[in-house]
C-alpha cells in the first residue's frame, strides 16, 4: 500500500518577496513477493501459474535463480508456463525488482507427479454363490488412493472397498457393467469401465444322447453350463456301451459293438475343481445276428422263423432273445438232432440252450414257439 500527503513550500527573499508551490510526497510499502506457494504439476500436462508482488514501484521484472521443471519457463512478467516432461521436485528462487531498483526474493518448490492412471481393472469370471475376489491397481499421482463406483452396478453381493479390493459372494448371475474411479491424495482422478461376468453354478447341459447304430460310427459331444472353463469329462459311474469311449473334452466316439447299454453317469469338472454329474444312456439300433454261439460262430441249421414252426421272442429291454434252432453248433453237446430253444444275451454276447432238464439233459423231441417274459427272467416253449 502507499500513503500520500500534500505539502506547501514557500520561499522569501531579502526584499521580502515570497513564492510558494505544492509538493505531494508518496510513501510506498516495501517491495514484497505476495505468492506464498506454487501448485503441483503433472508430467505431460500444461502448467500455468502467475506469481505476484506488492509494494515498491511498478513495473516489476522477475528472474530465476535455480532450475524450474523441464519444460516450464518464467517470463519477465512472472508467468510460469509450459508442459513439464518429467516427474520430481524442483527447488528454486524467484527474484522480483521494481522501477526503483528494489529487489525481493522467495524460495519455492514445484512437485511434478506422474499422471494418475488405473493400471489394472481386469475382472475374473465368477460363479454365483462362490467367493469372489480381485484387486484394482493404479500408479502415478500421490498415494494413498481411494476407490469408488460412481456409476453402473456391481453384481449383487460384491462390494468395492476404498483400497481397490472387489470382493464378496455374488448372489446373481449375468454380466454387470460399472465405472470404477480412483482418486489420489492431491485430488487427481482416473476412471475405467469394467465388466464383471458371473456364471451360473456348474451343471451338465446334456440330458439326452442321440441314438446310435450297431457297429456304425458314433459321435456325440457333451456340454456343460456355468462354472469356469475349461471343462474335463469322465464316466464316473457305470460304463459306455462296448466300443465307445469318452475323451476329456467331452466327445463320445467309436463303433458300438453291442446293442446293449445300461445308463451311465458322466462327470464334468471345471477349472476351479467343482464337479457336476448327469445320468445318460445311448439307445442303439441295427441288425444283429443272434443265432450264433457264445464265440460268434454262425449256426449250421435253420433258426427262428426260418423254418415252418419256428419262433423268437425278445425281452422288453432288448437284452435277451429266445429262439428255436436246428443248429447243433451253438452250444457244446447238442446231439439230439431236433429243434432246441436258445437264449442269446445281447449284452454279454453269450448263447445258452434253454430246452434242457433241470440237470442239463437235452430234450429228445422238438422244442418250438419260445416266449420270454418282459423282464427276461422266464422262458416258456
Amino acid at each position: 500500500s502507499a500513503a500520500s500527503d500534500v505539502y506547501k513550500r514557500q520561499a522569501v527573499d531579502a526584499a521580502g518577496e515570497t513564492a510558494s508551490s505544492s509538493l505531494t510526497l508518496t510513501i510506498r510499502a516495501p517491495l514484497s513477493i505476495a505468492t506464498e506457494t506454487l501448485p503441483f504439476g503433472v508430467s505431460g500436462e500444461p502448467y500455468t501459474q502467475s506469481v505476484s508482488a506488492t509494494g515498491g514501484f511498478p513495473p516489476y521484472v522477475w528472474s530465476l535463480a535455480g532450475q524450474l521443471p523441464s519444460g516450464v519457463l518464467l517470463d519477465d512478467a512472472g508467468l510460469l508456463e509450459g508442459t513439464p516432461v518429467a516427474s520430481g521436485t524442483w527447488d528454486f528462487t524467484l527474484n522480483v525488482s521494481d522501477a526503483s531498483g528494489a529487489i525481493d526474493s522467495s524460495d519455492y518448490s514445484i512437485v511434478v507427479y506422474e499422471p494418475l492412471a488405473i493400471t489394472d481393472s481386469s475382472t475374473p469370471v465368477g460363479v454365483q454363490g462362490d467367493s469372489y475376489w480381485t484387486a484394482f491397481s493404479a500408479s502415478g499421482g500421490e498415494a494413498p488412493y481411494t476407490w469408488s463406483v460412481p456409476s453402473g452396478s456391481l453384481p449383487p453381493g460384491l462390494e468395492l472397498a476404498t483400497d481397490g479390493q472387489l470382493a464378496g459372494i455374488p448372489s446373481s448371475h449375468g454380466t454387470f457393467r460399472a465405472q470404477v474411479e480412483v482418486r489420489d491424495a492431491v485430488g487427481l482422478i482416473d476412471a475405467a469401465d469394467i465388466e464383471v461376468i458371473i456364471n451360473e453354478p456348474l451343471s451338465v447341459a446334456t440330458t439326452a444322447l442321440p441314438d446310435g447304430v450297431y457297429e456304425g460310427w458314433y459321435e456325440a459331444l457333451l456340454s456343460a453350463d456355468g462354472g469356469i472353463g475349461p471343462y474335463s469329462w469322465l464316466v464316473s459311474a457305470g460304463s459306455l456301451p462296448e466300443g465307445l469311449s469318452l475323451d476329456s473334452s467331452g466327445w463320445i466316439t467309436g463303433h458300438p459293438s453291442t446293442f446293449w447299454g445300461d445308463p451311465f453317469t458322466v462327470s464334468v469338472t471345471d477349472s476351479r475343481g467343482e464337479t457336476a454329474t448327469q445320468e445318460v444312456s445311448i439307445h442303439l439300433t441295427g441288425t444283429l445276428r443272434v443265432s450264433v454261439s457264445s464265440f460268434g460262430v454262425e449256426g449250421n441249421g435253420d433258426s427262428g422263423t426260418a423254418h415252418t414252426y419256428g419262433g423268437l421272442s425278445v425281452s422288453e429291454d432288448g437284452r435277451y432273445v429266445v429262439f428255436d434252432s436246428y443248429a447243433n453248433n451253438l452250444v457244446p453237446g447238442d446231439t439230439n438232432g431236433v429243434s432246441d430253444i436258445f437264449l442269446h444275451d445281447v449284452l454279454l454276447g453269450t448263447t445258452t440252450r434253454i430246452s434242457v432238464s433241470s440237470t442239463g439233459i437235452q430234450g429228445d423231441g422238438e422244442s418250438r414257439h419260445p416266449e420270454i417274459s418282459n423282464d427276461g427272467r422266464y422262458v416258456a416253449f
